[in-house]
């Protein structure tokens, strides 16, 4: 689930106290306490979720590189064993369907 939305007046105090970062300090200067309070509390928080963010964006490349190699060296396995597998059974005897020794017939068996 994500994040709930904010409120539209949250929102667009949240959005003022972005832009107060920027504000020269004489302007800041005209802020009463809570304001600057708020502002400051706005900014950290919108640190800590572009911090979050961030870290969830490279869990997430990692993540992907991380299967592409598996997915990568899958592939070249299963090459590696189909070529070893073709040679071995090329390098293998096979009788030669005239040479091959008969079976016993019934009536040459031991009896069981």
């Amino acid at each position: 689930m994500g994040r709930a939305r904010p409120r539209p007046r949250l929102a667009a105090a949240r959005h003022r106290a972005l832009r107060a970062r920027a504000l020269p300090p004489e302007r800041r200067q005209e802020l009463t306490a809570a304001e600057r309070t708020f502002l400051d509390a706005s900014a950290a928080d919108a640190d800590a979720v572009a911090r979050r963010e961030r870290r969830g964006r490279i869990r997430l490349q990692v993540l992907a590189a991380c299967a592409a190699a598996l997915a990568l060296l899958t592939g070249v396995t299963a090459a590696y064993l189909f070529d070893a597998r073709s040679t071995a059974n090329d390098a293998a005897p096979r009788p030669s369907p005239h040479s091959a020794t008969p079976c016993r017939a019934r009536s040459q068996r031991r009896p069981g």
